[in-house]
Order: structure tokens, then C-alpha cells, then sequence
């Protein structure tokens, strides 16, 4: 019975989400803050733009409640990082909107 729940646990974990138009992505991470959810998405695409970031930020926004967070990662295309996962967007629901990371996507600074 414990085998079950824990495969259960980890299928709920690593689900691959692509509803309402949404890139493929998981939910890697969602651990209570004060108030809100610090929630951390993953997508495997390494040519995620900026709008589909934007995108996935907002749909989960509420789930975060407005002292959470929001991160989306995706494979950086640094030769040194060799596809890692690593943070591309997030916004904190701070007033300044949601923030792309350029230095570790430098694909970024050429838009």
C-alpha cells in the first residue's frame, strides 16, 4: 500500500500539463510561503519565448495568491550549463512585474 501512495506521490509531481494552450511543462516545485505558494515550473523547451513564460506566469498566478511566486525554467543554451534547467522568468508579485533572467539565457539580450 505505501509503494502505491508513493508512486501515486511522484506521478502527481512530474505530470506533464499542455492544457488551455500552455507549453508543455511540470510543476516541479509548490511549497507554502507565509502567504502565497512558491510555485516553480519546468519546461523542457529550450525555444520557450518570452510571451509563452509570460503565459504560464499568468495562469498560475492565482494559485501563488498575491505574496507568492512564480518561476519558469527551461534548458539554457549556455555551452557551459549543457542544457541545464535553470531559471528563465518569475514573477514575486512585488509591483515590478515579471523578470527575465539574461545572464544565465544570454539569447535574451538579443531581443
Amino acid at each position: 500500500m505505501k509503494r502505491i501512495f508513493l508512486i501515486l506521490m511522484l506521478l502527481s509531481t512530474s505530470t506533464i500539463f499542455a492544457q488551455n494552450n500552455l507549453p508543455k511543462h511540470t510543476i516541479a516545485d509548490e511549497s507554502p510561503l507565509m502567504r502565497g505558494m512558491r510555485i516553480q515550473l519546468n519546461s523542457n523547451d529550450k525555444n520557450l519565448t518570452k510571451d509563452q513564460c509570460i503565459a504560464l506566469v499568468k495562469a498560475y498566478s492565482s494559485r501563488a495568491n498575491y505574496k507568492g511566486q512564480v518561476s519558469v525554467r527551461k534548458p539554457s543554451v549556455m555551452k557551459e550549463l549543457k542544457g541545464a534547467i535553470v531559471p528563465y522568468c518569475l514573477d514575486n508579485f512585488d509591483g515590478k512585474g515579471i523578470i527575465f533572467n539574461s545572464d544565465l539565457h544570454p539569447e535574451l539580450k538579443a531581443n
